[in-house]
């Protein structure tokens, strides 16, 4: 098993030569919080969110004038959509997370962290077309002429994201430019020496490029439309291939809600500028294509939810309730039983007995059971581990990242993992047992995965 100071060492012998390279993020700290003023406090995302609209909106006008309009108007109208977007951007945070709006209301609507960009961009697209028409105001001028500002106003935003440690972060990794958001605005759970990657960083990136292209492109006086389609291409683009770098919910074939949505904008941008015709720039004409080529076929390619037999399973480091650290790989040579359940599911409380007779009978066979258990408060099940008589270790999935990867469709669920570290086997549901055990059939799966 890997300790923490075992995997501090490994991470040290990555190199020295990396430790002094300034990207080298993994030394990194998070900073969610700048000041406090008594009760008034100043959040990193929201300073950097601020100035992702001020800059946003100052090249958006600026552009606006160069075309012949009244910078002051758009200036007005872009207050607007930001207060639009943030509405937005709120309601679909919420409707992605029922639960924890219901649970409480308040502290999900004025939550510091939890805003949707996509939300966010329709809500605020929406607000400029009705404002537009009540200005005379034409919608794809005014599109053209944001596309600039959005891409930069992304930009800004991702670092918030980085630097309030938000959550958008993506899956573990041992590249020297990995990180630990220590100090997340929504928590770590992680155990000490786990790396992920930093995604929101690989999206400033993109987006500063994006927005250096649309920089030179306007120069180009393209047709009206065109720029804000060579943004929707970019940006769906780029958060379609990141969002492969994150463990976030899929939503249907395999991708996220994320992934669609970018692959509808990609798609629509490509559309438009194929549409177009020679009218439209060659280059931006094969940029549209190019995306379009590489983003929308790939809907059905990664189709296969979570895991299946025979699959390498999904290599994970969680922490156990009692603070050490576990790496499945480890258990290499043994066979596994991976349990995800719950302390607020019912069936997983009556499983317990099962999993206790099954680590204990079995023990000196070569099975390991691994509870990973789903809840958000890891303080609840460690109050559960204290009062309960487990035989096997429990393990804090508390983001519900393994089931994510996993692909469970609720608690609980149990796979069998052979000693190649492959999966064998799923039970979706309680194992099946009966009075004093478990079923016949079931014993025998396992058996003969024993070897025995």
């Amino acid at each position: 098993m890997l300790s923490a100071s075992a995997a501090r060492d490994l991470r040290g012998r990555r190199g020295e030569a990396w430790n002094r390279l300034p990207f080298s993020y993994y030394r990194a700290s998070v900073f969610p919080v700048l000041l406090k003023f008594g009760p008034f406090t100043v959040y990193s995302f929201g300073v950097l969110m601020a100035l992702g609209f001020y800059f946003g909106s100052l090249v958006s006008v600026k552009e606006f004038e160069r075309r012949g309009g009244d910078g002051e108007t758009l200036w007005n109208l872009l207050v607007w959509v930001f207060l639009g977007g943030l509405v937005s951007s709120r309601v679909l945070s919420i409707f992605n997370n029922p639960s924890a709006f219901f649970e409480s209301p308040l502290s999900e609507i004025f939550a510091g962290a939890g805003f949707v960009w996509y939300g966010g961009f329709l809500g605020g697209a929406a607000t400029a077309w009705l404002l537009g028409r009540r200005k005379n105001l034409a919608f794809l001028t005014l599109a053209d002429c944001c596309a600039l500002g959005l891409a930069l106003g992304q930009a800004f935003g991702r670092v918030g994201c980085h630097v309030a440690g938000d959550g958008d972060w993506g899956k573990v990794t041992d590249l020297p430019w990995g990180v630990a958001y220590t100090h997340a605005i929504v928590g770590w759970s992680y155990p000490d020496g786990v790396l992920v990657h930093p995604t929101p960083l690989y999206e400033v990136a993109a987006y500063l490029a994006l927005f250096a292209f649309l920089w030179r492109y306007r120069h180009r006086n393209p047709p009206t439309g065109s720029m804000f389609a060579v943004y929707l291409i970019g940006n769906g683009f780029a958060r379609f291939w990141v969002e492969f770098l994150r463990i976030e919910p899929v939503l249907a074939l395999g991708l996220t809600q994320a992934q669609w949505i970018g692959m509808a904008l990609t798609a629509a941008g490509a559309i438009w500028l194929l549409r177009r015709g020679p009218a439209v720039n060659a280059r931006a004409t094969a940029v549209g294509l190019a995306a379009l080529l590489l983003v929308v076929p790939l809907g059905g390619c990664d189709s296969k939810v979570g895991v299946s037999e025979g699959d390498l399973a999904p290599d994970f480091i969680l922490q156990s309730a009692d603070g050490q650290t576990r790496k499945l790989s480890n258990y290499r040579g043994h066979v596994v039983l991976v349990n995800l359940w719950a302390t607020w599911c019912p069936p997983c409380m009556e499983e317990m007995p099962v999993l206790n007779q099954l680590a204990e009978r079995y023990r000196d066979k070569g099975l390991v059971v691994l509870g990973l258990a789903g809840d958000d408060d890891p303080q609840r099940v460690r109050d559960f581990v204290a009062k309960s008589p487990l035989k096997f270790e429990v393990l804090l999935d508390s983001d519900g990242a393994i089931g994510t990867q996993y692909g469970i469709t609720g608690y609980p669920e149990t796979f069998f993992i052979d000693r190649e570290g492959r999966v064998r086997d799923k039970i979706i549901g309680a194992i099946p047992g009966r009075a004093g055990g478990v079923s016949p059939q079931f014993a025998q799966r396992l058996e003969s995965l024993l070897g025995g």
